[in-house]
Order: structure tokens, then sequence, then C-alpha cells
């Protein structure tokens, strides 16, 4: 929830505790469904298009479960000459790009921001969200497995965040035009048993009597995160 007070914005936090569940001795694989068990989504306060930045807040550490992954998320080192005429052959890339398409078809063509939604007259949109869930477990497996983890380091895209106590996630979900930014799908992934996950999770928004248009939103949005990286001095 956030509230603004003059010129003055704050948020209230809200308190999460998670408890694991998976147990990670029964070898059991690793599914969509096992370790996204709420899927992913982005931002927009059930496709009411006014909030902003996502910030968490981790209260403890997590070892090898509880990210929050961002399967679609640049990282700061890639490379964007990076070709978009790919082949099979590059599997990981490959997945990369079919999934980003698939959340640009969900956001800009279908205005569908969970991967789990259901439309009795468009299976299709379960299985573009499908993909994107899956560019999760790839990034999940590679995180875990050292035979993959060069391969998933070349990659372009995939960010997880695993919870250190002390530490924030801080994200955007509006572009500059006001429509939800698709790189921003993100999700929890399930808690291995023994493992627990309490954190304060903070909604900043965009008063909705300060814009009249989507895109006087997104440009709002895109001054709020000037002003933010100048104040603090960052170059991206």
């Amino acid at each position: 929830i956030s509230k603004q007070r003059g010129s003055i914005d704050y948020a209230i936090p809200r308190f999460l505790h998670y408890d694991g569940s998976f147990d990670a001795s029964s070898g059991e694989r690793m599914t969509v469904s096992t370790l996204l068990p709420d899927g992913l989504h982005v931002d927009t306060n059930n496709n009411q298009h006014f909030r902003h930045w996502t910030i968490l807040v981790y209260l403890n550490d997590c070892n090898a479960s509880g990210g929050t992954t961002f399967p679609l998320a640049l990282r700061i080192n890639h490379d964007e000459s990076v070709s978009k005429n790919l082949s099979q052959d590059e599997p990981t890339t490959y997945a990369s790009y079919t999934a980003k398409r698939a959340a640009d078809h969900l956001i800009f063509d279908k205005d569908v921001q969970h991967t789990r939604i259901t439309r009795d007259d468009d299976e299709d949109v379960l299985k573009m969200g499908k993909e994107i869930e899956d560019l999760a477990v790839q990034l999940f497996l590679a995180d875990n497995d050292d035979s993959l983890k060069d391969k998933q380091e070349s990659a372009e895209t995939g960010v997880r965040v695993m919870p250190k106590c002390g530490h924030i996630c801080l994200f955007s979900t509006p572009t500059e035009n006001g429509f939800p930014n698709p790189r921003s799908f993100h999700g929890g992934e399930v808690l291995f048993q023994g493992e627990h996950k309490n954190l304060l999770s903070f909604f900043f928004e965009i008063p909705g009597d300060t814009f009249s248009s989507r895109f006087e939103f997104g440009q709002l949005a895109k001054k709020r995160e000037d002003d933010f990286l100048k104040w603090h001095n960052i170059d991206c």
C-alpha cells in the first residue's frame, strides 16, 4: 500500500513468511509446477496500472531455494548485438528469445499479466506463459548444476535474487510508454524443506490523480527513475 503525504511518497510494508515444502532429497525432478507454485507475473495490482516500484527486503538468508526469479531480466553484461535470427542449435539463447516474444504477446496483445491466467477462449495464453516459466526452470537448474554453470553464465538473460538478510531487491514494472515491462515477469521459487523465508514487501505507486493516460503514467515513472539514478549516482 502506498500513501502520499504532501509531496512525499511513503509505503506501508507487508510482512511475509514462507516455510519450505519441497523435499530436495526425494529425487523428484524439478518442474514448472514444483518450482513456481504461483507462476510468474508483473506487478500491476490486478491490472490497475499505477504501481511503479516493488521493493523486497529480505530478513533472513536462504541457501539454495526461495529465490525471486526474473527469467527475462537482462544482465548488466548482456550483449545487445546478439542476432535475433537464432537457431534451435542454441537452446538457451533461443529459449530466451522465444520466451521474450511470448511475454511481449501476453502484455501488449492480450493484456495479460500472469502466466497462470485461464481464458476459455484462448488456450495459447497458458502456452505462452509456460514458455516463460520453462526459462525460469532452466535458470534454476543451471544455478544448481555445476555442469551447466558455464552455459548459464554466458546467457543474455535470467537473474535469480537469493534472499540475504538485510539485502533488498528493487525493480520497476512500467516502461516509459506506460505498459508493463515484459522483462519484469517474476515469481517466488519454492523453498526446500528446512528452509524458511521472511521478508517485507513495499509497493510504490504513482497516484492516479496525477496522470490522465497510460503514456503520462509512463513518463512520470521514467522521471522518477531518472531522478533516483541521478540521486544515487548510478550509471546504467
